[in-house]
């Protein structure tokens, strides 16, 4: 593929109760590692994250330029460091994601548009499930600077493409978001 991937796995997990999302097991797997062996198939893969480089088996290990800025913080890294003219990101909280939606989505991504995000099956904007052109850098950049964080409303005031989940997959459950122990405890039976 012409596009590479980056999974965002820098938070500070705090609805999770400062548990890192990325490593929490999930059928005898960490989340990161579920989501690495869905996109593994392309040409780059960069992992952002904040912390040491237990990562760097699955891809190049970037850590975010600006701290404390939450998600897009890792979306300006990942661009500006990438060699790919566009990401596919995905966050590390949507660990039942399967290959062939993540395909199917990119294959569905028309290149006159900055990018592209997840609308999901009860209507929201998933920007942590998308397609980001690498020049997209210098804009989140200057969001940055300018102190406003929020990564949907940088969705809003480009020119996106929104895709809704229906197109890619038959299964709602794969893009069910674990950002809480409640939503941890649902998927494995267990509390953190």
């Amino acid at each position: 593929m012409s596009i590479g991937a980056a999974i965002l796995a820098g938070g500070k997990s705090s609805r999770m109760r400062g548990q890192s999302k990325a490593d929490l097991i999930i059928r005898e797997k960490s989340v990161i590692e579920h989501i690495y062996n869905e996109i593994a198939s392309f040409d780059e893969i960069i992992i952002s994250y904040n912390g040491h480089d237990k990562y760097e088996n699955m891809g190049i290990v970037i850590m975010d330029t600006y701290q404390n800025c939450g998600p897009i913080g890792g979306l300006y890294s990942v661009l500006k460091n990438c060699r790919s003219d566009k990401l596919f990101i995905i966050a590390c909280d949507m660990p039942l994601v399967k290959n062939k939606s993540i395909h199917m989505f990119c294959n569905l991504y028309n290149d006159k548009y900055d990018g592209a995000v997840l609308i999901d099956q009860k209507g929201q904007l998933q920007p942590l499930f998308g397609i980001y052109k690498k020049k997209l850098y210098e804009y989140f950049e200057d969001r940055i600077k300018e102190k406003d964080y929020s990564v949907k409303k940088a969705v809003e005031e480009l020119k996106f493409q929104y895709i809704n989940s229906e197109a890619i997959s038959a299964d709602n459950n794969e893009f069910f978001n674990m950002n809480t122990p409640e939503d941890y405890f649902k998927l494995t039976g267990y509390m953190i």
